[in-house]
């Protein structure tokens, strides 16, 4: 039977193909789809017309390691062994196959991917016994770059436009006791590799005192119309302040104006979809949230933009401590992934009550913690069986060879 989901997909990919005549992937609106002739091609199966009942899923087994995020043509990345670690199926044997990313050097000999974008750029960090900096691979086979070697720096995200965001050293009065690191983002076209990063917030809770600032996510739409969510750290105090920084059309031929918006302390985003909602949870109290932020409503004099109000995310027991989002599909509204009280959940809905994935594994699996889900449903995470932590996929889609 169809589910709203991927009727909803197909909806989006039948528009793009009708609008821009494409066979690949687009950006309407903001929104990211894909069109169906692409995925097929690229995935060697067949689009998936039906899903499997709503809490079914297909069960795949990646081995030792835990799986970060998985893009729209089924390509995963994550780390296995303190190495950064890619997978992709092989439609003949039904089986994901494992290709470790290449290594930085023999100095920075350990490395973490965090996200893979549709055109297979993956963004994460690549650290020593005194090092972590920025990791970058153009695809799976490719050498390693990094943009910034001097100071702390990773990259968390990187969005379907080939846009990065993370965090890398900043100047600024501070005591030169302390690091500073700034949330930054980097476009991967820019002949250096290296965009500017002076137009993030810099997040500072207190000038006198060193900082750190974070970018964890960023969505799909181009410049003019992105949104990035992050954190201030405070290294005084520990404090911490979520933020959201966008861009939005402010109508009448004017140019288009930043807005930095702040959430609630103690709180760290973890993710945010193209329709505006974000997911994260807090630092001291384990409950996870979620918000709406207002991008449909143009900013007039006096009016900055509305994120609405932060909802904790609901608990399957009465007790709602443990919960974390970790991503969100680009629904609207969307299915939300993470993990309550030590088990990979999924809200199908923000205010629904999660799903434990664990039912879907074989016996002797716990699925901990899911990290990420695409635009089909696909979920990706960590898990333990026999005592070893082993990355997991689950598609609510048999797959068919095309």
């Amino acid at each position: 039977m169809k589910q709203g989901l991927v009727y909803r997909i197909v909806k989006a990919a039948v528009l793009a193909c009708a609008t821009f005549c494409l066979v690949g992937c687009a950006i309407l609106d903001g929104i990211f789809v894909v069109a169906r002739d692409d995925w097929e091609r690229n995935t060697g199966l067949r689009w998936p017309e039906e899903r499997l009942s709503v809490s079914e899923y297909v069960f795949y087994d990646l081995g030792p390691g835990s799986a970060r995020a998985v893009n729209t043509f089924l390509r995963v990345v994550g780390e296995r062994a303190d190495t950064g670690a890619f997978w992709e199926l092989n439609p003949t044997t039904d089986l994901f196959e494992y290709l470790q990313l290449q290594q930085m050097n023999e100095t920075l000999s350990e490395s973490l991917a965090y996200s893979i974008n549709s055109d297979g750029q993956i963004v994460g960090e690549a650290r020593g016994r005194f090092q972590r900096i920025v990791s970058i691979w153009p695809s799976a086979e490719s050498d390693p770059y990094t943009v910034d070697s001097t100071s702390p720096s990773f990259l968390l995200s990187v969005s379907e436009q080939g846009v990065a965001v993370g965090t890398s050293k900043s100047g600024g009065p501070v005591d030169p006791r302390f690091e500073v690191n700034s949330a930054s983002r980097w476009d991967l076209a820019s002949p250096s590799g290296w965009g500017s990063s002076s137009d993030i917030y810099t997040g500072r809770i207190d000038r006198d005192w060193a900082h750190m600032t974070v970018a964890t996510d960023l969505t799909n739409a181009r410049l003019e119309n992105e949104i990035i969510v992050g954190y201030s750290i405070n290294s005084r105090g520990g404090d911490e302040r979520a933020w959201v920084r966008t861009r939005l059309r402010t109508g009448g031929g004017m140019p288009n104006r930043r807005f930095i918006t702040t959430l609630e302390d103690r709180w760290r985003p973890q993710a945010v979809n193209d329709h505006g909602w974000i997911v994260g949870g807090s630092i001291d109290t384990g409950l996870g949230h979620f918000a709406k932020f207002d991008i449909e409503r143009r900013p007039s004099r006096g009016y900055r933009p509305d994120t609405g109000r932060l909802l904790p995310l609901p608990s399957d027991v009465g007790e709602r401590r443990g919960t974390m989002a970790y991503a969100v599909d680009n629904q609207d509204p969307p299915s939300i992934v993470g993990e309550s009280r030590g088990r990979a959940v999924i809200w199908t809905e923000p205010a629904a009550i999660p799903f434990d994935l664990s039912r879907n594994a074989p016996e002797g699996w716990i699925l901990h913690k899911a990290y990420g889900i695409n635009n089909l449903g696909i979920i990706v995470g960590e898990g333990s069986f026999e005592g070893q932590i082993r990355a997991f996929l689950l598609s609510p889609f048999e797959f068919e060879r095309y």
